[in-house]
């Protein structure tokens, strides 16, 4: 029996959980500046601790 669970199988739970409840699933890269329904003007996006 295995213990652990991977980042896959956490997304894709994730995913089909937030789309039971409403939400809508578009690849990131349709989202971006470059795609096909650009969301955002940047290409970077930088995540700090803030402790």
């Amino acid at each position: 029996m295995r213990n652990s669970i991977t980042e896959n199988e956490i997304e894709e739970i994730t995913l089909s959980y937030l789309q039971n409840i409403g939400y809508s699933y578009i690849l990131g890269t349709t989202l971006s500046p470059d795609g096909e329904q650009p969301e955002r003007q940047y290409n970077e996006v930088v995540l700090t601790l803030v402790l």
